[in-house]
């Protein structure tokens, strides 16, 4: 009996030791999204998941994977809201719902909440700050949006997005010339940021510079802004 257990013992030993860690298991998983290979990473998530039922990462994972490549909306909140279950303050898992409801499923609701929820969990979270302030632009909040974009930029966030941020609270409280400062920046940092050009045609336009505001609403046109398209059919 006693030869039996220490079979058994050794067996659980190898099998522990060829079992392969889910950390570097999900680190393929991300590799094939990187190359927006999401069918075959969400399969290694089902396998990590099938090992480790209660990795919250790889459920959050799969939600985000599946909002970008699916149209399975339940299946998309099911598993960021079991990532959220397994650990209630997993700040990431909050910010990701967020995001996931204003980018992708606005009928669901502003990302808001889930925001104020993520900076709760973790003071220092730059990205939630800034997405925070681009949910209250969007809802007319610029002066509430300029404090958060301060905060997502006191702890490092010097992003194209988090000065286009700025001139979109900028535009909106009538303070053009600052905006087309922001949107310098932005273009520094990128000069294919479609948002830039947009903004700096409304700045323009704003400011009654009709040539220029054309001239960057037709540049924002060619790298994709559908507002670009639209304001140039209302303006032009």
């Amino acid at each position: 009996m006693k030869t039996f257990l220490i079979i058994i013992y050794f067996l659980l030993l190898i099998f522990s030791c060829n079992k392969e860690n889910p950390n570097e298991k999900l680190q393929t998983a991300i590799k094939l999204a990187n190359q927006d290979e999401y069918g075959k990473a969400i399969e290694v998530i089902n396998q990590i998941i099938k090992d480790y039922p209660d990795f919250a990462t790889a459920y959050l994972h799969r939600g985000v994977y599946l909002s970008v490549s699916s149209n399975k909306t339940e299946e998309v909140f099911a598993n960021i809201n079991k990532a959220i279950q397994l650990d209630p303050a997993y700040a990431e898992a909050y910010y990701e719902r967020g995001t996931i409801k204003e980018i992708h499923y606005p009928l669901f609701g502003s990302g808001e909440d889930d925001y104020n929820k993520a900076i709760l969990l973790n003071s220092n979270y730059s990205k939630a700050y800034l997405s925070r302030a681009c949910a209250k632009n969007r809802n007319g909040q610029y002066q509430e949006a300029l404090v958060d974009i301060e905060k997502a930029k006191l702890f490092n966030n010097n992003s194209a997005l988090l000065f286009c941020a700025r001139a979109t609270s900028l535009i909106g409280l009538d303070r053009y010339n600052e905006a087309l400062k922001d949107i310098a920046i932005a273009l520094q940092k990128d000069s294919l940021d479609e948002t830039a050009y947009y903004l700096r045609c409304i700045a323009y336009y704003k400011l009654n510079d009709t040539i220029n505001s054309c001239i960057d609403c037709k540049k924002a046109l060619k790298l994709g802004s559908k507002d670009a398209g639209k304001f140039l059919n209302e303006h032009y």
